[in-house]
């Protein structure tokens, strides 16, 4: 896995930084910010989760809670959940979140992202079909697949709905310890590459679409 992901994204590498094109609200951010480093999305977004981060270690509970709401819900776009899971999201030591599995995962790997980057990394559903892509060209149904996440996506949605027509429910990683896998692998390839995991995470979601079409056009 490890090689199969480092080759995924060193093949890609170039064009990621015109590829990655998520935007960042400024204007929501819940206080002052200075200008974003690089010229590109991928250089600013990765040097907000840094600026986020250096705020988060030093804010009282108070901040900590915007901070989280801003990346979560304003950076993010995911409106769905309320303060009070907010408030533990922001709040709640890392172990105890990574317990909750895949129930919020979307959100709450945000959350961790926003308090330390380089520990942590989002995964969503696009990140979940980039990797189950790849599992499936490479093993088959033979592979172990990551978790399947909602989404309004349709190419992501009809990826999800092909892989769940071949793989049963226990061709899956369990829901308690696929994303400390996930983190693991990541890193090992971040490391292999010399990149940051945020990086690998974000190559991850930029190509979802194209690997959600091009896995199953000819099987």
């Amino acid at each position: 896995m490890i090689q199969l992901i480092s080759a995924f994204y060193t093949k890609r590498q170039k064009e990621l930084k015109v590829k990655y094109c998520w935007a960042i609200k400024e204007d929501f951010l819940p206080f002052s910010s200075s200008k974003y480093k690089g010229n590109s999305m991928l250089d600013k977004n990765i040097e907000l989760k840094r600026f986020l981060n250096g705020k988060y270690k030093k804010a009282d509970k108070k901040l900590q809670l915007e901070i989280t709401k801003y990346y979560i819900y304003d950076w993010g776009h995911v409106h769905t959940n309320t303060l009070g899971t907010l408030k533990i999201y922001a709040h709640e030591e890392s172990e105890v979140i990574i317990n909750f599995g895949k129930k919020g995962v979307a959100s709450w790997s945000k959350a961790l992202t926003a308090r330390d980057s380089k520990k942590f990394a989002i995964f969503d559903a696009r990140v979940s079909v980039s990797l189950n892509g790849i599992i499936f060209q490479e093993y088959g149904v033979g592979g172990c697949f990551f978790p399947l996440l909602p989404s309004r996506n349709e190419r992501i949605i009809s990826f999800q709905n092909s892989l769940k027509g071949k793989i049963n429910r226990n061709g899956y990683f369990a829901s308690e310890t696929f994303y400390k896998f996930y983190l693991r692998l990541i890193q090992s390839v971040a490391n292999k590459c010399n990149v940051t995991i945020s990086e690998i995470e974000m190559c991850l979601f930029t190509y979802a679409e194209e690997i959600a079409l091009e896995t199953f056009k000819s099987k």
